[in-house]
């Protein structure tokens, strides 16, 4: 999303950061566990309440890290809002790809989860997302057959 960003749309957005905040986005899990989306968007209320509490989870995982290293990991754990809402809708495809690849294999347990985690992809309005959809989504319909004989395009 920050490629299509950065080399599409030409926004001043830093890839490189945006991929290894992702990597980090769910470590203060590490001490809160993680709590449902049902329940942690429940309200503002909660959402605030939430937020603090990984901020706070941040900080002691921050604290245990040699101190040369603090800066460097804060970059990435700390996002300004436009860096979150990356690495958020990054993690909302990857959810909504997980519900299509189970309805692939018949799991049709994941079929309301797949519609409600697109209408809120659809609902970050982010044009990059939409970029991304429309190059990449009818891949992940193909089979490994035609994925090896690079018959996808």
């Amino acid at each position: 999303l920050a490629l299509i960003a950065k080399d599409i749309l030409e926004k001043p957005i830093d890839p490189q950061k945006i991929a290894c905040a992702a990597l980090y986005h769910d470590v203060s899990e590490v001490i809160t566990g993680d709590m449902p989306s049902p329940i942690k968007y429940v309200s503002p209320e909660i959402v605030n309440m939430y937020k603090a509490l990984e901020d706070s989870a941040k900080e002691t995982l921050l604290s245990d890290i040699p101190q040369r290293l603090e800066a460097s990991y804060r970059s990435f754990l700390f996002l300004t809002d436009e860096e979150e809402r990356y690495v958020k809708a990054a993690d909302r495809l990857s959810a909504y790809f997980k519900c299509v690849s189970e309805l692939k294999s018949a799991n049709s347990e994941f079929k309301n989860a797949r519609e409600k985690i697109l209408e809120s992809i659809k609902a970050m309005q982010m044009e990059e997302v939409e970029i991304f959809l429309s190059m990449f989504e009818e891949a992940v319909n193909f089979d490994l057959d035609a994925l090896a004989q690079g018959n996808v395009k």
